[in-house]
């Protein structure tokens, strides 16, 4: 009984949901789309296509895509309220105001006050109500108590009319109107309506006094518009009235559902009425008669947001502006009535819920529909009303997933837990629920043979009629979310996440199909949502991810159309009487010619409720309508009427933003007078060429359908699609360019109309034709300066050329005679050596000698040979100074003796050249580090120079500062005074004064090895700028050496040995053996003769002999080497002998002339022993031999009675210390083995068994026997001292195979047996 009181109730509430019988969409634009004020008092279109809204609060333009605002403040300060816009014939947009008119012009997209006077002498200052155009394109403008004002603007005139020409009747401007007959209509506040045909120089009241006048007393008229037919319509604020401007007669228009308060009017061309008032918009057919009325509905997107409307227009693709006191602009179009009926969701007295799941016909022409928030519905076609059917008795609203018709049944499957599966009769809607469907029902499909298929989350199931229950079907156990049959009797079921599944009725088995990346003839995804056959029995599937494929029966396989269509997920199709496609998606209704492969969407911009679709709500009904449900309730259409919009929209370039800021017309940077949208072509400073622009193709009905492509000609190679309705580029070369903007149609093709812009990008002035022709004139005044210049360059180059050749030639004489000199020195250094040798020994021997003329003849000999030594020593120290080899060593010493002991050496000679010669030093010591070799050279060469120039005195003064402290020496000499242009020059090499009169003979180096020598001790060495004497000043810092630097030491003379050697023994067998390298035959034969007597000697010419006489194998103790030899020098011979293993144990002594630092350096890194110059002392030479022969010696020795001492000890070279290591380490590892013998060891070190002898010979004095035998001894010292073996177990270990003649060799070796050296360490 309960359930059929509900059933009653739901059929009786049908009656509360009458559909109507127009529908319109409305889009609404308000504060929150960027209008300035939600009050919208005047619209216009501009000749552009702009739309423009006046508000209480500034003006707005609105593009299609944008709406901005435009400044109107200021023109004038303070006030935004917009009360009326017209439009002139120039295209300026006039607008009225509450306090004036401002004159909007769009080329410079500026707001000016409009302060013309009129013939009268007045300006614009009231209200302004209604701004109109004249047919003669004059602007008529109604400015309230001021009256009426006309702009002329050929002959820019305004002129004011308050009056009629006799001035009895004052004009109160409020609205004014022409007709067709551009007459001019107005009304005054006498209530009349007034016509004139003279501009209003007189007017005709409409209504004789008496008459209609009463009409229209104490009513406020709105606006007047103009009608056909000589009709005239006012609407006031008491209703519409039609006035017939022939008969002069006027009726009330009936507004049955409005309160009579009419803003304005609007008529079509269709002849109908629309009516703005302040409860609805009335819509009047041609007789004037109500066809619809339209109220405010803010709960429906797409309806009035209020019944306050305000104004209206029609723009000129015939779409109507409402503009409102709430609720901002609302935007319709007509061509909807006819071909899409919407169902909204919350609609008034009916709510059928939102997310329409399904949707199926049935056999009466009913649909029902399944939604997911409100349960099952009906839709009576013919009654063409909703009635709302319960599922259970309870009247719950269930989550319904899938329908289907079978019969007088209606199948019902649901989300719920309870009843999942539940079968309605169609009539009496008594229903039952079916628990064995399972739960989750997501679609059912009815054969063509009756049989039911229901499609669950966990798989398949078919319905047994005879037992009347659902058995599963093990073929598929996934998710089935659609169930179809073909023509041929197979069954598809599209699961959600595996694949396909295709029942063959012939074979009776099922066929599964996947998707596969790399297959593009597998299914397009996993994810299929429908199956649809179409009329040609074509298989199409649609997916979530894969778009729409066709089954190919034929291949068995799948043709994708992914690329083909603007989205990848789809949800359902239908094909119409045409064989075009209808698909649902997510993004909005596409239709789809698949034999043309076009495309059309569909959105909410062509009538839709929303472009969310829902998955399985899309059916077609027998009369060919199309029925597609959403998110907010359903549509349907004729696919016959519902036509792509494909209309031509102008493209308008809205805006230039260089570096993303938008910039107006009249900008300093833009250099364009006039605004982008105005503008053909446009130059751009070079800073500018980053940019964007704002395109806009104009289309209010369906913005998102206006498709652009844009190129820039000079830069792009190819066309892009237009996002976001902006174009940008960024760093530009600098150059001009054409910017093109085409409008494509609905298949993407252009559809004629483009819109272009030159774009000139003006490069920076350095790059400028101005600054190209200074370029060419800087160019060219640089290439004949650079000629010029070349010419000078070539002359000085050559002169610097010519002088380079003359001063390369003098630097090479220079240098050719330094080498001729030093070469001489180096030659000289051997004969002298073989004088001063043979001298010596002459004075050792007569050394008692009485004959006193002898000894005065060698003490002569013997100065005369020292003085040659020094002066070639001095050229050697002027050459090593001049090539900057030459070093000093400072030493801690008494710098006032130094100078001493050389002025005392200057007496002797000073006195026989009658000259008086005295010197002044300090009277205390000096102690400074000073080399003092090199200060005896400055003060000797200063001191010879002043001796050799003087005429009768020379002085020498040494004092000492303390601030700097330093010390100075002065020598003074009284000989031709130097000229001052000389005194510099002297300082040169081998320049000397000579006046001509003097001829004194000199090298010309003295001096300026002086210098060079003060220079490196940090002083200065110069001549006294006095021009009356000769006065040379010498100034040397005093420095003191730091701690741990050596101070001054007696030198060792000739002969003399810091240690105690000992000569080598007379017996000619055992005399060492020398070879002597030397090339010079005398100095040869003169050592000799002199190591004879001492020494085994054996001579070679050069080195290469010397090699080859060691290669024989002769025994040498020492190779004494000259370096300066042919075919192979000392330092070679030296380099090979340390390199080779069989001599590196000879010792070997440089022998040479070649006295400089970096020469000893080099000697001494091949390995030389000693390196001695020459000339040397012979005594010396011996002493060095001998000591060098005698160290070895004793370290031979402590080597052999020491038991720990090391071989490493013996030698002297890194050849021989690896020799000893290896041959030690193969001693030690065969220790044990007392049958080792030499043979062996020799094979080891890689020689003969010879070599091995004479090599451990001459290193260590022993045979390798007895060396072996030391080894063995050795080691065990070193084992006795570590007492952990006894004596016997000792012999054995070190190799020998007797304790007792282990025990006689111990104490043979080092003097202690075995047992006491033990007891001896361990009390130690």
């Amino acid at each position: 009984m309960k359930f059929r009181i509900l059933l009653l109730f739901c059929l009786l509430s049908s009656s509360l949901c009458p559909a109507k019988e127009r529908q319109l969409i409305f889009r609404s634009f308000n504060a929150d789309n960027g209008l300035a004020h939600n009050t919208v008092l005047a619209v216009i279109q501009d000749r552009t296509g702009f739309m423009w809204f006046g508000t209480k609060d500034g003006l707005n333009r609105y593009d299609g895509s944008e709406i901005r605002t435009v400044a109107v403040t200021d023109a004038i300060p303070g006030n935004n309220y917009i009360s009326a816009l017209c439009e002139d014939n120039k295209g300026c947009i006039w607008i009225g105001t509450d306090s004036g008119v401002c004159l909007y012009d769009p080329e410079t997209e500026r707001a000016n006050r409009f302060l013309l006077k009129a013939d009268d002498g007045s300006r614009i200052t009231e209200n302004i109500p209604q701004i109109v155009l004249a047919p003669d394109s004059t602007v008529w403008i109604a400015a309230g108590s001021q009256g009426f004002f006309r702009y002329d603007s050929g002959a820019k005139t305004l002129t004011r009319i308050h009056s009629d020409k006799t001035g009895r009747r004052t004009y109160s401007a409020r609205n004014i109107c022409f007709t067709a007959q551009n007459a001019i209509c107005i009304t005054l506040d006498d209530g009349n309506i007034y016509l004139s045909e003279d501009n209003l120089a007189s007017v005709t009241p409409l209504f004789p006094e008496g008459g209609g006048t009463e009409a229209f007393r104490n009513r406020y008229t709105n606006r007047l518009v103009s009608g056909a037919f000589n009709k005239m319509y006012a609407c006031t604020s008491l209703g519409l009235f039609e006035i017939n401007l022939a008969a002069k007669r006027f009726r009330k228009i009936d507004l049955p559902h409005s309160n009579n308060y009419v803003r304005d009017l609007l008529i079509l061309k269709n002849d109908e009425f629309w009516v703005a008032t302040e409860s609805a918009l009335e819509i009047l057919d041609g007789n004037l008669r109500e066809a619809a009325s339209l109220y405010g509905d803010h709960r429906n997107p797409y309806a009035l947001q209020t019944n306050s409307l305000y104004c209206l227009y029609k723009d000129k693709e015939d779409n109507v502006w409402i503009g409102t006191y709430f609720a901002g602009v609302a935007y319709t179009w007509d061509e909807s009535i006819t071909s899409i009926r919407r169902y909204y969701a919350n609609s008034e007295g009916c709510d059928m819920g939102y997310y329409i799941r399904e949707i199926v016909p049935d056999e009466d022409g009913n649909l029902w529909i399944g939604t997911e928030s409100q349960g099952l519905t009906r839709l009576d076609q013919r009654l063409d009303n909703i009635v709302q059917i319960p599922i259970d008795e309870n009247g719950n609203s269930c989550n319904i997933h899938g329908l289907c018709c079978d019969g007088d049944f209606v199948w019902v499957g649901t989300y719920e837990q309870t009843r999942s599966l539940v079968r309605i009769h169609r009539r009496t809607l008594a229903s039952k629920s079916y628990p064995s469907a399972g739960k989750e029902i997501y679609t059912i499909c009815r054969t063509s043979g009756g049989e039911l298929w229901i499609g669950t989350t966990s798989g398949l199931k078919r319905y047994d009629r005879a037992t009347d229950r659902f058995v599963g079907d093990s073929a598929i156990r996934s998710h089935v979310y659609h169930i179809r049959e073909d023509s041929s009797g197979n069954i598809w079921a599209a699961t959600y996440s595996d694949g396909l599944y295709k029942y063959d009725a012939m074979k009776d088995a099922w066929r599964h199909y996947l998707y596969a990346e790399r297959d593009t003839a597998s299914l397009a995804a996993n994810k299929v949502l429908s199956v649809f056959e179409d009329s040609r029995n074509r298989i199409w599937l649609t997916t979530e991810g894969g778009g729409l494929c066709r089954y190919d029966s034929e291949a068995d396989s799948f043709v994708r159309y992914k690329n083909r269509l603007p989205f990848d997920t789809c949800y359902r199709i239908e094909e119409d009487a045409q064989g075009v496609f209808w698909i649902t998606s997510n993004k909005g209704l596409i239709r789809f010619d698949a034999e043309a492969l076009s495309y059309y969407v569909f959105t909410t911009d062509d009538g839709l409720l929303n472009n969310q679709f829902n998955y399985s709500s899309l059916c077609k009904t027998e009369d060919g309508r199309i029925y597609a449900g959403s998110s907010d309730g359903f549509i349907s259409f004729d696919p016959a009427k519902l036509k792509p919009y494909n209309g031509r929209f102008p493209i308008v370039l809205t805006d230039f933003m260089p570096y993303n800021k938008s910039i107006g017309a009249g900008s300093d940077s833009l250099q364009a007078p006039k605004s982008i949208t105005h503008l053909d072509r446009i130059d751009l400073a070079p800073d500018e060429n980053s940019f964007s622009v704002r395109v806009a193709a104009i289309s209010y009905r369906s913005p998102n359908a206006a498709h652009m492509r844009y190129k820039l000609e000079g830069f792009d190679s190819e066309w892009h699609r237009v996002s976001n309705n902006t174009i940008s580029y960024s760093n530009l070369p600098f150059r001009s360019y054409r910017l093109v903007v085409e409008g494509l149609d609905s298949k993407g093709a252009p559809n004629g109309i483009a819109r272009s812009l030159e774009i000139r990008i003006r490069p920076p002035f350095y790059l400028s034709g101005i600054a190209y022709a200074c370029y060419a004139a800087l160019a060219l005044t640089t290439v004949v300066l650079l000629y010029r210049l070349a010419n000078r360059r070539t002359l000085r180059k050559r002169e610097t050329e010519i002088e380079k050749i003359e001063r390369s030639k003098e630097r090479e004489l220079y240098v050719a005679k330094f080498d001729f000199f030093t070469n001489i020195a180096h030659e000289i250094r051997t004969p002298l050596s073989l004088i001063r040798g043979p001298l010596e020994n002459i004075v050792a021997k007569t050394g008692d000698s009485p004959d006193r003329e002898l000894h005065e003849e060698l003490r002569t000999m013997q100065s005369n040979t020292d003085r040659l030594t020094t002066l070639i020593n001095q050229l050697l120290d002027f050459r090593k100074a001049e090539q900057q080899g030459f070093r000093l060593h400072p030493v801690e010493c008494d710098v006032r003796e130094a100078v001493e002991n050389v002025c005392l050496r200057f007496v002797t000679m000073a006195r026989q050249k009658h000259i008086d010669f005295a010197f002044e030093l300090p009277a205390e010591k000096l102690q400074a580090a000073a080399d003092k070799e090199a200060l005896t050279k400055i003060v000797s060469n200063l001191l010879s120079n002043a001796l050799k120039y003087a005429q009768s005195y020379a002085r020498l003064k040494m004092t000492v500062e303390n601030d700097p402290a330093r010390f100075r020496v002065a020598v003074v000499n009284d000989g031709p005074v130097v000229p001052e242009g000389m005194r510099e020059k002297i300082f040169q090499p081998f320049v000397q004064y000579r006046d001509g009169k003097h001829v004194i003979a000199g090298t010309g180096i003295g001096l300026t090895l002086a210098r060079s020598l003060a220079e490196l001790h940090g002083g200065t060495l110069i001549m006294d700028p006095s021009t009356e004497i000769n006065r040379f000043v010498l100034t040397v810092p005093v420095v003191h050496q730091s701690a741990g630097v050596r101070t001054e030491e007696p030198e060792i003379a000739p002969g003399e040995l810091r240690e105690n050697t000992t000569a080598p023994q007379d017996d000619a067998s055992k005399k060492p053996a020398l070879l002597i390298v030397e090339d010079d035959p005398e100095m040869q034969a003169f050592i000799v003769r002199h190591m004879a007597p001492a020494y085994r000697t054996v001579t070679a010419d050069n080195g290469r002999m010397a090699l080859e006489r060691l290669a024989k194998n002769e025994p040498f103790d020492l190779i004494l080497s000259d370096v300066m030899m042919p075919e192979m020098d000392g330092f070679e011979v030296c380099r090979r002998v340390k390199a080779d293993l069989q001599y590196s144990h000879i010792p070997v002594l440089l022998l040479t002339a070649k006295t400089d630092v970096a020469s000893k350096v080099e000697g001494l890194g091949t390995g030389a022993d000693i390196y001695v110059e020459k000339p040397f002392s012979l005594e010396y030479l011996r002493a060095s031999i001998s000591a060098l022969l005698s160290n070895r010696e004793l370290v031979r020795r402590h080597f052999l009675e020491s038991p720990f001492a090391k071989s490493e000890t013996l030698t002297y070279s890194k050849a021989d210390e690896n020799f000893m290591c290896k041959l030690d380490q193969y001693i030690m590892q065969h220790l044990e083995q007392a049958e080792l013998s030499v043979k062996e060891m020799a094979e080891e070190m890689c020689m003969s068994s010879s070599n091995l002898f004479r090599k451990l010979k001459a290193i260590t004095g022993k045979s390798p026997n007895e060396y072996l035998r030391i080894k063995r001894l050795k080691k065990a010292a070193e084992l006795l001292q570590q007492n952990e073996y006894g004596v016997t177990e000792i012999s054995l270990l070190v190799g020998f195979s007797s304790s007792t003649y282990f025990s006689s060799c111990f104490k043979k070796q080092f003097g202690i047996t075995p047992t006491d050296f033990r007891e001896g360490e361990g009390k130690g």
